[in-house]
């Protein structure tokens, strides 16, 4: 009978949205920033309680039941012991605001451990939605969390299960981590051992007259120490998180970090020592052992910055000889080799940019691996330039789109196939998807490239000339026009498709390789984003750095 009452209070609550002409989208006029910067992590959960609470006690919702469910860990999208300690802290400030409207955070997990009961060794998680329905909740909210730079960053999207719409988000960002060398109360010799150098994890309060937030240190032989249950929790949840491997998932990033180590001209310690027949000495002790010849000369590895592939030059067919007439003649282009941004850049990269803008409005994209959108041309530049990057030229984004294929789409003709590769109307707006998707869940290309067919179009470097292909003969590496066709509306060119749009951007043949589209460089759209690109100079050949030619 409860749930009776409540579905027909749900239905009650659409009939007077359609009445009043109401929606229960985000309120007109509140604002939502790509971060939303607070001193602490629980000021920051506080603040997001505080707008949810004003968001359930309005008249017109009818006292919507309220759950927070998975708050993920964005990387692996599973929940770890951090997830549950944010889950269970809002949930208790919803408690304190909501009163019975908030579901308790132990009957959610009381749902969970009879799940995994019922389905025991089951390896897939319970849905979120199912969790929410069983908890008889008509909002909930979940998201995902990760640690970057000694921050804590939340997403957090709040949902109506009856109307399957986002009402509200919001991405937020405190200081979860101060790491700091604090010596153990022991002396010790200078200089300290490593064992002896504690590391400090702090879970900073909000200030109040309570007492001073508790520290815990973690180190390799740390002190006993009167944790309180919270701080205790966090540390495992710090512990737990997983190491770097030698093949960890992709980073997003398109921050070129080299590692430059100077080698030392006069070494103090022995260069290696022999214990039962190992040798302990570091890789370039033992090359100051045996200095190589002065004939050798060496060529050092490539650096190749991370969120950036290396696309080998060649020449290729550009254009369409049966398409549409700007992409006509079809013509050959050689291209030396680049770099070229795996993903298409996302929100949390784009807010790296202090002086960059951009705009806001429908069909907007939030989360932070989303591909960030409503960027005009110039600020697209301005950010690739802020990065130590550039925009790509056309020729440079078709050839790295074609990754070898002379065909319509990276992986040959037939459409069928685009699904697996691109998101676009299909699998977007026809399937209720609204917005750009996150990067790189789509198959890659031949180069390792994400995303280049569909999601959001994106700006290139070049000037928009309907007959440029005409003009381009046999050149090597061409940049574009040197002007635009008017001077009073000039013209740039944006390529890929999109995930929907106008001029077909959202359809098989919008997302052809060869499909141009040209924008007025001021255009800001949901539908536009940007990738960067930069020139590859490989390292040259080189002497070593110890011993051999003078």
């Amino acid at each position: 009978m409860h749930r009776l009452v409540r579905f027909l209070m749900r239905m009650l609550r659409l009939q007077l949205c359609l009445l009043a002409g109401l929606g229960f989208g985000v309120p007109e006029g509140r604002a939502l920033s790509l971060y939303t910067n607070h001193p602490t992590v629980a000021e920051a959960l506080t603040s997001a309680a505080e707008e949810i609470s004003e968001l359930a006690k309005d008249p017109l919702r009818l006292t919507p039941r309220v759950a927070v469910v998975d708050l993920v860990e964005r990387l692996h999208r599973e929940r770890n012991p951090v997830s549950t300690i944010l889950e269970e802290r809002l949930a208790q400030m919803l408690e304190e605001r909501l009163g019975q409207q908030s579901v308790p955070f132990k009957k959610l997990e009381q749902l969970r451990a009879e799940w995994n009961s019922d389905f025991p060794g089951r390896t897939s998680q319970q849905l979120v939605e199912d969790l929410a329905g069983q908890a008889e909740a008509d909002w909930m909210i979940t998201g995902t969390h990760h640690q970057e730079e000694g921050f804590l960053k939340i997403s957090l999207q709040l949902y109506e299960l009856a109307t399957e719409s986002i009402l509200w988000q919001t991405l937020l960002e405190a200081p979860v981590v101060e790491v700091g060398t604090t010596q153990a109360e022991t002396p010790v010799p200078a200089p300290p051992e490593p064992a002896e150098i504690m590391t400090e994890f702090k879970f900073v309060q909000p200030q109040t007259a309570e007492p001073q937030p508790q520290t815990i240190s973690r180190a390799s032989t740390p002190k006993p120490a009167v944790l309180s249950e919270e701080t205790a929790l966090l540390a495992e949840a710090v512990d737990a998180l997983p190491e770097p491997t030698a093949e960890s998932a992709p980073n997003f990033g398109f921050v070129a970090e080299g590692i430059d180590e100077p080698l030392e001209e006069e070494i103090g310690e022995p260069l290696a020592e022999e214990v039962t027949g190992e040798s302990f000495a570091e890789p370039w002790q033992l090359a100051m052992i045996e200095p190589p010849q002065a004939e050798v000369r060496l060529t050092p590895e490539p650096v190749i910055p991370e969120g950036m592939r290396l696309i080998p030059g060649g020449e290729f067919m550009m254009g369409s000889s049966t398409g549409r007439a700007d992409e006509t003649p079809d013509h050959r282009v050689e291209v030396r080799s680049f770099l070229m941004g795996q993903h298409e850049v996302t929100n949390a990269e784009y807010a790296r940019c202090d002086s960059c803008e951009r705009g806001t409005g429908g069909f907007d994209t939030t989360d932070f691996d989303q591909p960030a959108v409503y960027v005009d041309w110039e600020n697209a530049q301005a950010y690739c330039k802020s990065r130590g990057y550039r925009l790509p030229t056309e020729v440079e984004w078709e050839y790295a789109a074609r990754s070898g294929n002379p065909g319509p789409y990276a992986f040959g003709g037939n459409p069928v196939l685009l699904g697996q590769y691109a998101w676009f109307a299909e699998n977007t707006r026809d399937a209720g998807r609204w917005a750009a998707q996150l990067v790189g869940q789509k198959r890659p290309n031949a180069f390792e490239l994400y995303d280049l067919h569909g999601n959001v179009l994106e700006w290139v470097a070049d000037y928009y000339a309907s007959d440029y292909f005409s003009h381009l003969g046999l050149p090597d590496n061409p940049t574009g026009p040197d002007a635009p066709e008017r001077d009073d509306y000039p013209l740039r060119v944006a390529r890929g498709g999109a995930w929907d749009g106008l001029d077909g951007a959202g359809t098989p043949e919008g997302l052809r390789s060869a499909r141009r589209y040209a924008f007025a460089p001021w255009t800001r759209s949901f539908r536009v984003g940007l990738r960067c690109a930069a020139d590859w100079n490989p390292p040259q050949e080189i002497f070593p750095a110890f011993g051999g030619a003078q």
